[in-house]
């Protein structure tokens, strides 16, 4: 999975999860970084993940498995 990063310094994580193929619609909250870690999966089927094929279940179990 393709994880972007921005505000690396910062303590306070907040992970950020794009609808469908709307990776780079947080473009007003890229400023949070100033205060908290930002991260952001392209999650499968979309952004930098568009060479797979979209599978809900593969998709929760990979998010789940990243953000634990």
């Amino acid at each position: 999975m393709k994880i972007e990063e921005f505000g690396k310094d910062n303590d306070s994580i907040i992970v950020m999860l794009h609808g469908a193929n709307f990776v780079h619609t947080f473009g007003r909250q890229y400023s949070l970084a100033a205060d908290f870690h930002l991260i952001i999966p392209h999650i499968m089927g979309f952004g930098g993940e568009a060479e797979r094929v979209f599978d809900t279940e593969t998709c929760i179990t990979e998010l789940a498995e990243y953000i634990s």
